[in-house]
């Protein structure tokens, strides 16, 4: 049972993070919506919201409502945005629990007061899950709600004050420990390990996001295949390449031909396979007018599925 089950106090809530979980291969990756079946969700599925995240703008859309939720607020909110159905603090609270969820690839748990317009504070408990439907972001939250002393409301809720306690819970809590196990001991085979544990340990639970743009080493994303669908900015810095240009190419065979060797190809190929969490190489790009020293971390995205990250550091002089 994950560490942070017992903190979900009601049956419902738990049975939904249980089947994420069934979903996210144990939480180390972000499940395909389309795996959810309705029929495997019969105990909480009148307690379900499928929210999607649009793009450009974030904002957020109801896609589905379960029919207690609909109950308790009275209206159908399928087909609008959050901003349009909410309002006030309670707006500005969800919304912001729900950007978390999408920027750090996390799952979110909470138990909130809510006090409806001029009624008894009530009690809500929250399960906020990434989900994906292309397989390399989080574009849809899957949302399970429980509602105490709600009653149905006899209109659209439109005005609520917030008392909130709330306990963050991070989609790799386990896997980052066995993460940093691992990493330490293929470390341990190199002259001299240039990264820095946490700053690995974060990007692979950040997945495609803006981060990869924030941290001072080159992030390359790679199918199984070896085809870049990510390139950094620090990476495009340091081999000259602009990211429009080698997205959707293979790394190995059209971009950097120098290391479609035996040597890295299987350090690559034990990463695909599951054999090794982790590879790590020194290595020498070929770049003029001068060749440029790196060492490469090799290893998979924890949270999406199918998704592999060269993170490539200059050696200093």
């Amino acid at each position: 049972m994950p560490l942070i089950m017992h903190k979900i106090r009601f049956a419902k809530l738990r049975a939904a993070y249980e089947y994420w979980l069934t979903r996210s291969a144990g939480g180390s990756r972000i499940p395909d919506k389309a795996g959810f079946d309705p029929q495997e969700m019969r105990a909480f599925l009148p307690n379900v919201l499928l929210v999607d995240r649009e793009k450009p703008g974030g904002r957020f859309r109801f896609r589905l409502a379960g029919t207690e939720i609909c109950d308790v607020f009275g209206l159908e909110p399928k087909g609008r945005y959050v901003d349009e159905v909410l309002h006030g603090e309670y707006r500005d609270f969800i919304v912001e629990l729900y950007e978390r969820v999408a920027r750090q690839n996390m799952c979110i748990y909470c138990e909130t007061h809510l006090q409806v317009e001029a009624g008894p504070e009530k009690h809500v408990e929250c399960l906020i899950c990434p989900t994906t439907t292309n397989g390399y972001e989080v574009d849809c939250l899957f949302i399970v709600q429980h509602f105490v002393g709600f009653a149905r409301e006899p209109k659209p809720v439109e005005h609520f004050s917030a008392r909130v306690d709330t306990r963050y819970m991070h989609l790799s809590e386990e896997l980052s420990a066995k993460a940093r196990i691992d990493l330490r001991d293929v470390a341990a085979n190199v002259d001299r390990f240039i990264f820095n544990e946490q700053e690995v340990i974060g990007m692979i639970s950040q997945g495609e996001s803006e981060a990869v743009h924030r941290v001072a080493f080159g992030v390359v994303h790679l199918n199984e295949a070896g085809t870049i669908v990510g390139y950094s900015r620090q990476e495009s810095e340091l081999s000259g390449l602009r990211p429009e240009d080698v997205i959707g190419r293979n790394f190995f065979d059209e971009v950097a031909p120098c290391t479609n060797k035996a040597d890295f190809r299987s350090l690559f190929a034990g990463v695909i396979s599951g054999k090794s969490e982790f590879a790590i190489v020194d290595y020498t790009f070929p770049f003029r007018p001068r060749p440029v020293p790196v060492q490469v971390v090799m290893t998979h995205s924890h949270l999406l599925p199918k998704r592999f990250m060269l993170m490539i550091k200059q050696v200093d002089a």
